[in-house]
């Protein structure tokens, strides 16, 4: 037979004793998991995007580029951050005469990017301003890359 407590203070007593103790214990064990799991985080390898970003095929991007005018992509995001970037080719041929170029030009705020008036198919920043694509800086640290299937790619982080 069982020993039981006799007295009113202990039978109050042991049994909330003992639900401290799992509870302890759960805690101890939930803080060691969250060591071993943590061990290591400031060992990792951040990166916010994809190095590569694969934009389409030539052929198609050529024909939306003399139809709608340059390609912008103003939330493109990389290894290093935000980089507002625009497409733009007037080349002889699909596979010649790209380029990638900043949607912010020099002297603008940040938050001052061109856009495409889709009427006009021109490049205007928000003070009113007309860009030609050839007059934007070059996009930094953006290389283009075309394989051999005409697919064409922006390199985020080249040299790596």
């Amino acid at each position: 037979m069982p020993a039981r407590l006799r007295t009113p203070a202990g039978r109050a007593v042991v049994p909330v004793l003992i639900g401290l103790g799992v509870i302890v214990a759960v805690f101890g064990l939930l803080w060691l998991i969250a060591v071993i799991v943590t061990h290591n985080a400031n060992q990792t390898n951040r990166q916010v995007g994809a190095d590569v970003f694969e934009v389409g095929r030539v052929d198609r991007l050529a024909d939306s580029v003399a139809r709608d005018g340059p390609i912008l992509f103003p939330n493109l995001v990389g290894p290093a951050g935000k980089r507002p970037v625009g497409l733009t080719h007037d080349g002889p041929s699909d596979f010649e005469g790209w380029r990638v170029f900043s949607l912010r030009p020099t002297g603008n705020a940040a938050d001052c990017l061109v856009e495409v008036d889709r009427q006009t198919k021109q490049l205007e920043d928000c003070q009113g301003t007309v860009w030609d694509p050839a007059r934007l800086p070059a996009a930094e640290r953006v290389d283009i890359l075309i394989d051999k299937d005409g697919t064409l790619s922006l390199d985020l982080q080249p040299g790596t």
